[in-house]
């Protein structure tokens, strides 16, 4: 703990407290009291450096796809997020792809943390590149990464399920899938497979 004299003197400037010594000219600096806010952003539980890239994959058209962030504050004072909208979107040729869901509030206290979510809905088949900007006190200016996403269309995604499986004709009636390496072997010709041959009447 860190106790300021009554008789002074001290001085708040650029968000630190100066603590002096005595009255006389030479004032010796007893302490630094820092009171600034300092901002970090994680996502998927990694920390977006500045000027980073974060990848939001492929997503068919017209579909949406979201991604939360997670806003800390790192310093001692409280961070104060500027304006109705702190967090903005831009880039061109984006065609409304991309929304932000704003934090519930503009404070967030020292040691604290609040959420900000960006939507992701492609309008036509192609990447997406949009820089995300973030205003605040933080004495270091603004917080700026990059997104990126692509637009697909449905055609392009196969489902594992949707992938032809070659088939190998057993004695049963069922056409069975051929082991994962098998080889292959084409019918004789003028055999016919047993499920196909047709018995004489009994």
């Amino acid at each position: 703990m860190i106790t300021i004299p009554r008789d002074g003197p001290f001085i708040f400037t650029n968000n630190t407290v100066v603590v002096e010594s005595g009255n006389d000219s030479n004032k010796n600096p007893l302490s630094l009291i820092n009171f600034i806010s300092n901002i970090v952003v994680e996502s998927n539980g990694r920390t977006v450096p500045k000027q980073d890239t974060v990848t939001l994959g492929e997503t068919v058209l017209n579909g949406t796809k979201e991604m939360a962030f997670t806003l800390k504050n790192t310093g001692v004072g409280k961070l104060i997020l500027n304006g109705n909208d702190p967090v903005k979107i831009g880039g061109e040729g984006l065609e409304d792809a991309f929304a932000i869901v704003q934090p519930s509030s503009s404070e967030i206290p020292s040691g604290s943390s609040l959420l900000f979510t960006v939507r992701f809905t492609p309008k036509t088949v192609k990447p997406y590149t949009a820089t995300v900007r973030i205003s605040s006190n933080d004495p270091s200016g603004d917080y700026t990464f990059t997104l990126s996403g692509e637009g697909v269309s449905p055609k392009q995604i196969i489902s594992p399920m949707m992938r032809k499986v070659p088939l190998r004709l057993s004695n049963s009636r069922e056409a069975l899938p051929l082991p994962r390496g098998a080889p292959r072997k084409p019918l004789r010709s003028g055999l016919i497979p047993p499920q196909l041959e047709r018995k004489p009447p009994r």
